[in-house]
């Protein structure tokens, strides 16, 4: 809340990692908080429905892992074709 009011500039969280699991995880984590909260904007965010979510098929939740994985592997050369494209809606 104190971020959403204007009081501060920075945010951290701490994960403890699966065995040889990433550190990065934890700045990803802090990304998608700045960018549910609207303060901010990474990525465009792709999210499987509830209704998928709860079938025991997991088609949809595999396709929303590769669409992300997909935008973030193109993500950077995006940015360098449009020009701030990656601060659109950004405060």
């Amino acid at each position: 809340m104190l971020l959403v009011e204007g009081i501060g500039d920075t945010i951290r969280c701490s994960l403890t990692p699966a065995p040889g699991g990433d550190r990065a995880e934890e700045v990803r984590v802090c990304q998608q908080i700045l960018q549910s909260l609207g303060l901010r904007h990474f990525a465009p965010q792709v999210t499987a429905c509830p209704g998928c979510g709860r079938t025991t098929s997991t088609f949809f939740q595999d396709l929303a892992a590769r669409v992300t994985a997909h935008i973030h592997e193109r993500l950077s050369a995006w940015r360098e074709r449009y020009p701030g494209s990656s601060t659109c809606g950004s405060r």
